[in-house]
């Protein structure tokens, strides 16, 4: 650091992203706290490394953190990053964290793919809230926060088990 002449959030972005591959959270930890002692303010990149990072080191609540403080700080994360933190809340069962983090999309406009949108109705459906599930989708669709190529089988076979036929039928239609 003392001899590069690079931007020194850049090296430090470089440092987390390897201590990342090694594992090592703790020293992540610590490489963030001396950007915050040196005043240096993290960008997109930094935190979009530490949100992917904490989540592949099933840290789960620090990638949470992250995510959160990014989206406060009007940084648009990775479609890869909002799906692997919902995914997790989802697998955790932290629906409400999940569902909440979706809510934040819908106010920024930010498309849910195929990957969210099941898990968050596939979780809402293994809670028995059905209404609260078909809500969700029906809010994807009025927002128009439907990607292009979603794919909705799993939900359709669900919603047909719960005989929710005409639900069933709309997710067809929308496919």
């Amino acid at each position: 650091l003392g001899q590069s002449e690079c931007h020194g959030l850049t090296i430090h972005n470089i440092m987390i992203f390897y201590l990342f591959q090694t594992g090592n959270a703790l020293l992540v930890n610590k490489v963030v706290d001396h950007l915050q002692e040196e005043k240096l303010p993290l960008d997109e990149v930094t935190y979009n490394f530490l949100v992917y990072g904490f989540s592949r080191c099933k840290d789960v609540s620090s990638a949470v953190d992250h995510l959160c403080t990014m989206i406060s700080k009007d940084f648009r994360p990775s479609n890869r990053n909002l799906r692997i933190v919902i995914t997790s809340l989802c697998g955790i069962g932290e629906l409400e964290k999940a569902v909440g983090l979706c809510r934040e999309m819908e106010l920024r406009g930010w498309v849910h793919d195929s990957i969210i949108q099941n898990a968050i109705v596939e979780g809402l459906l293994s809670q028995g809230k059905l209404e609260e599930a078909e809500g969700f989708l029906d809010r994807m669709v009025e927002k128009c926060l439907v990607p292009e190529n979603i794919n909705y089988d799993n939900l359709i076979k669900r919603f047909c088990s719960y005989g929710r036929l005409s639900k069933a039928v709309d997710l067809l239609n929308i496919v």
